[in-house]
């Protein structure tokens, strides 16, 4: 540039606070295939662990074929959208800096590294490549990135329901690594110590996953009066009534095997046996938060609606590479959707 002298001047560089303004902008983005991947993961959730072994515990059905197509679609689509998603949420961050120094974005690289090397391993070559040490690596490192994610959240939190869901978010996959490593103990079953640490650790897992479902509600609901607020109550009411009555109409049916299906599908089973039905209350509430988060809009809830989708979907403590992917996603996106509201909450 030229000044009035006619001497060239050196542009100035960005500001500080508009570059940082900028950063926190680009945190409350939805990032792009985010609810493509919740969807899928979603449907694959009640395909190949709901619908296909509800179907195989009685008579062959000529459903199955088509329904089992359409999970191995419906998985795939999430792994795909998923790996994509993640790596955006991933390169935003590293821009950023928001959420992460560059110490914890340096674990960010290495953890990252690891699993989505063990799910493209496990999605694209043969299942021989996919070894129990190798669940084993992808299930810390998918935790580990959770629990620093969820550590920031914590600390940028703004209101005591956000700081509420980020401690559910930051414990539940803190108690998943204690758990696997209880779980490579040979003598974890044998040792009555061990053995009721970690059925202890399971439980306490569990109920921050339950806590965390619940904790979605308050979070997501509209609060607003406007007319577009008013639908978005009515289609949650409307999915939350569509999604207890199904889950009413299964139990009926499967007796029983309910309680398998229902494991099959979120790796419950602190009240299994006993009660099964007591889980239709906190999967029937996130569910229809999410709806109603969805077609009230908003940056920061719309992300917190889609990390409830895939948090539902992925269920408790996972260990299959692909649900592994979408629970990671979902505590990432919830953990930038608490963070933007917090910023959000300082600056009104």
């Amino acid at each position: 540039s030229v000044n009035d002298g006619g001497s060239l001047v050196q542009p100035r560089a960005p500001d500080v606070a508009s570059r940082a303004d900028a950063a926190w902008t680009a945190l409350e983005a939805v990032p792009p295939l985010a609810f493509m991947t919740a969807l899928a993961a979603l449907a694959s959730m009640a395909l190949n662990q709901g619908a296909i072994p509800a179907l195989g515990t009685g008579t062959a059905s000529a459903l199955l074929k088509p329904l089992t197509q359409a999970g191995e679609f419906s998985e795939n689509l999430a792994v795909i959208a998923g790996l994509i998603a993640l790596c955006a949420c991933a390169l935003s961050t590293w821009r950023g800096g928001v959420l992460l120094n560059a110490r914890s974005r340096l674990l960010l690289v290495i953890f990252l590294t690891v699993l989505l090397r063990e799910v493209i391993v496990a999605t694209f070559l043969d299942r021989t490549h996919t070894t129990r040490e190798h669940v084993y690596f992808a299930v810390g490192a998918a935790n580990l990135l959770c629990v620093a994610i969820g550590m920031r959240a914590l600390d940028l939190a703004g209101s005591w329901l956000t700081r509420s869901v980020a401690g559910f978010a930051t414990a539940l996959p803190l108690l998943n690594v204690l758990c696997v490593l209880l779980e490579l103990t040979t003598d974890v079953q044998l040792d009555p110590w061990k053995h009721r640490a970690y059925e202890t650790m399971q439980a306490l897992g569990e109920l921050c996953y339950l806590g965390l479902l619940l904790g979605s509600f308050p979070l997501l609901a509209a609060r607003g009066v406007s007319s577009r607020q008013l639908v978005a109550r009515a289609a949650g009411l409307l999915t939350l009534l569509g999604a207890g009555y199904g889950l009413r109409v299964a139990h009926a049916e499967l007796h029983k095997d309910f309680a398998i299906v229902l494991y099959n599908a979120q790796r419950v089973g602190l009240l299994l046996d006993r009660a099964p039905a007591v889980y239709a209350l906190p999967m029937c509430l996130a569910l229809a938060a999410a709806v109603n988060a969805m077609v009230a809009g908003g940056g920061a809830r719309l992300q917190a609606a889609a990390a409830t989708l895939l948090l539902l979907a992925s269920g408790y403590g996972p260990r299959a590479p692909g649900r592994l992917l979408t629970m990671t996603l979902g505590f990432v996106l919830l953990a930038r959707a608490i963070a933007a509201l917090g910023r959000r909450r300082e600056t009104a």
